[in-house]
């Protein structure tokens, strides 16, 4: 669900909670029976995510980067995965693995950026933001990083 996303009623929530849920036990049966299927083994992984279980999405993005070690998604999922754990250091080395295979990945770049803004490093924060708005001027992504760089900018003028 969009961080974005208005408050649902608490019904629709336990029956979104729900149906994921479902969903995990019926891929995780299919992942035990096909261990190899990349595409079920993904899913998992991204249930995993949606529901905030980053120790297991982890565990099953690993798997698929096992298979396609350079599927720039997986890498940033799963660099997300550790930032959403607070471990920065993992979060910083797979987006950057993503970002050496793909330089112009819009989240890859953007998501970079949050990390270093939440560690305090706004300068190296603005560089993989700078990029974005070069290449993603009109993204929501280049949207909200305008944003973070005008609030880093009003902080260090009111030093």
């Amino acid at each position: 669900m969009s961080q974005n996303a208005s408050i649902m009623n608490q019904g629709e929530m336990s029956a979104e909670t729900k149906r994921l849920h479902d969903r995990i036990i019926s891929l995780e049966t299919d992942v035990m029976q096909n261990p190899t299927d990349i595409s079920n083994i993904t899913e998992l992984a991204n249930s995993y995510f949606d529901i905030g279980n980053f120790v297991k999405s982890i565990k099953y993005y690993l798997r698929v980067l096992k298979t396609t070690p350079d599927n720039t998604n997986i890498l940033i999922d799963t660099g997300v995965s550790y930032f959403n754990m607070s471990k920065n250091d993992s979060a910083i080395f797979y987006l950057n693995r993503a970002l050496s295979i793909d330089p112009k990945h819009k989240q890859g770049l953007y998501n970079l950026g949050i990390i270093y803004y939440n560690l305090g490093k706004s300068d190296e924060a603005v560089s993989q933001w700078n990029i974005l708005l070069q290449i993603y001027g009109n993204s929501k992504e280049a949207e909200n990083a305008r944003k973070f760089i005008k609030q880093i900018s009003n902080q260090s003028k009111s030093l």
